[in-house]
């Protein structure tokens, strides 16, 4: 989180929520649900939406909060990581 803070990196509500939907899209086509099994690309997003508020129903906000903040930390941190040959 210190790092986060640093660096800028701490999503916004805006990007929380974009990785969310990101999140919920994928999964509901590993479900089988596509953009297609939907007549409209507006019931599409309502069911997108609506599996977003079942997800943070079912987890809670903390859950996806922790992993979303863990992904994006992980990348700066491994961005920081200088690889060295060991001499003996």
């Amino acid at each position: 989180y210190h790092i986060m803070n640093i660096e800028g990196l701490k999503p916004t509500k805006e990007k929380f929520d974009e990785l969310l939907e990101d999140y919920a899209i994928l999964e509901m086509k590993n479900k089988g649900n596509t953009e297609e099994d939907y007549q409209t690309k507006d019931e599409y997003l309502a069911a997108v939406k609506e599996y977003k508020e079942k997800l943070i129903k079912d987890r809670g906000e903390d859950y996806f909060k922790s992993a979303f903040y863990y992904e994006i930390g992980m990348d700066a941190i491994v961005s920081y990581a200088n690889v060295v040959e060991k001499s003996e």
